[in-house]
């Protein structure tokens, strides 16, 4: 009876290992929906920084453009 207390105990362990494998195989798996989510974040965050470095080099173009003129 202890044989089988030990086989038993042997092969849950086995099928707990499977699972931790397939739950990390599962969880390597992307979704399509994610990966769209993902890909509207990154775009709406390279628009803003985009938007934020144009801003930037504009208004350093009027100031020397200001200074120029004033000291002409």
């Amino acid at each position: 009876m202890a044989g089988k207390i030990n086989l038993y105990k042997e092969d849950s362990d086995k099928k707990s290992f499977e699972n931790l494998n397939s739950k990390f195989t599962q969880n390597k798996r992307l979704d399509l929906n994610d990966l769209l989510k993902r890909m509207k974040v990154k775009k709406s965050q390279d628009l803003r920084t985009n938007i934020t470095l144009l801003s930037i080099v504009t208004i350093i173009f009027i100031i020397v453009g200001v200074t120029i003129i004033f000291f002409l």
